[in-house]
Formats: structure tokens, C-alpha cells, sequence
């Protein structure tokens, strides 16, 4: 939950370690609640009444086809998914 007065934030990071680039999508929302995580990428896997449960799935799918990964986790307050780019000898 956020402080009393704090509002709701994102923030976009990029950075890059040795052959790698992240780009890491942030914000101070609620954290996804930890009954929850192991299934957030599953297609068709949803929450929302009106949802689809594709938008994860298909966007790890679309990481993966570029040899990249799409990754969860949580950082202090904010809620981080990470896509990795892998630099390669082009």
C-alpha cells in the first residue's frame, strides 16, 4: 500500500552489465501478492474479470523469440518487470 499523501508512480530504467541491456518497467503499485506469482506469465491466467491472461505470456513469448528474457521481481517499493536483452557478436 502507499503512504497517505504518496501517489502512484512509474518509472522506466535502463541499464547495461558487461553483454547485457535491462530495461526495467517499474512501479510503487501493490505488490503482486505472493499466491499469485507463480502463475502471472501462464497464457490465459487471470485476476480481472474482463482480462484475457495473455499480456504476460505473450510478451515473454516475444522476449524469448529475440533471445531475451521477461522477468518479475520486487524492489524496495517498486514492482520491476525486467526485460533482458543479450548482446551478441553482430
Amino acid at each position: 500500500a502507499l503512504a497517505a499523501g504518496e501517489k502512484r508512480r512509474i518509472k522506466i530504467e535502463l541499464s547495461e552489465e558487461q553483454e547485457k541491456t535491462y530495461l526495467d518497467i517499474c512501479n510503487n503499485g501493490l505488490h503482486i501478492p505472493e499466491d499469485i506469482l507463480p502463475n502471472i506469465f501462464v497464457p490465459f491466467f487471470t485476476t480481472k474479470h474482463s482480462g484475457t491472461g495473455i499480456g504476460l505470456s505473450v510478451s515473454r513469448y516475444i522476449m524469448r523469440l529475440h533471445d531475451g528474457t521477461l522477468t518479475h521481481f520486487a524492489k524496495g517499493e517498486w514492482t520491476v518487470f525486467r526485460m533482458t536483452f543479450y548482446q551478441t557478436g553482430t
